[in-house]
C-alpha cells in the first residue's frame, strides 16, 4: 500500500509532549482513513464529510546550515509569515522526498540531503481559503535536512525573502509555536549543551 511507509514512520515517531502526540495521532488517523491523503487537488476529509476537515499531507524541511547552527526560513508570500520550507506532496507518497524537493525548489540549493530519514516533527494547521480552494488543513510531516558547504540560496516565487537564522534568533522572526517547537527539539536532542546559549 502506498501509505505504508508514512504509517510506519508515524508509528515510530517519538512524540515529546501531549500536543506532539496528539498531532501524530491525528495525522495517522487521517492517513489511515484517506487513500488520497497525498493529493491536494481534491482534498479528502477525515471521513466525516465536514468541509472544515478537508486537507492533505504536506512535507516540510528543517533545513540546517553546514555548521548546523542556523536554519533557513522563508517569509512566505501567501501566509506572510516566517516559516520552514515545505509544500504539497502532489500525489507523492514519499514525504521525505517531498520535503527534499520543496527545499531544493524553494532555496535553489541543489545538494540538500536528509540528516535523518525519520520524522523530526509533525503539525496540523489551517490554511486560509482562496478563490480557487476552500480553507483546509495541512497535515504536515517534517524532516531534518542539511545544506552542502555553501549558504548561497535563490529566493523562489513563493517567498518574499529567505534568511539563514541562528536558533537563538528564530523567535525574533517567527511567533509560530510549531517553528519554535522545532528550535527547542533541535537544541534539546541534537546540540551539545555547550552549544546552547
Amino acid at each position: 500500500m502506498h501509505r505504508d511507509d508514512l504509517i510506519r514512520q508515524l508509528h515510530h515517531y517519538q512524540a515529546e509532549s501531549i500536543v506532539d502526540r496528539l498531532n501524530a495521532s491525528v495525522i495517522l488517523a487521517f492517513v489511515l482513513l484517506n487513500r488520497s491523503c497525498f493529493n491536494a487537488e481534491h482534498p479528502p476529509t477525515r471521513g466525516d464529510e465536514k468541509d472544515d476537515q478537508m486537507g492533505h499531507i504536506t512535507g516540510s524541511a528543517w533545513l540546517l546550515s553546514p555548521d548546523r547552527r542556523k536554519v533557513l526560513l522563508t517569509y512566505h508570500k501567501k501566509l506572510n509569515k516566517w516559516l520552514q520550507l515545505g509544500g504539497h506532496s502532489d500525489g507523492c507518497p514519499n514525504v521525505l522526498e517531498t520535503a527534499l524537493r520543496e527545499a531544493r525548489e524553494e532555496s535553489g540549493i541543489a545538494n540538500v540531503q536528509p540528516l535523518s530519514n525519520e520524522v523530526f516533527d509533525v503539525d496540523v494547521h489551517k490554511i486560509p481559503g482562496t478563490a480557487t480552494r476552500p480553507e483546509h488543513l495541512h497535515y504536515d510531516v517534517r524532516y531534518i535536512l542539511i545544506s552542502p558547504d555553501t549558504e548561497e540560496f535563490v529566493t523562489s516565487e513563493e517567498s518574499h525573502e529567505l534568511k539563514w537564522v541562528s536558533f537563538e534568533d528564530v523567535s525574533q522572526y517567527s511567533t509560530e509555536e510549531s517553528v519554535l517547537r522545532m528550535v527547542r527539539k533541535w537544541q534539546k536532542n541534537f546540540l551539545p549543551p555547550s552549544a546552547i546559549h
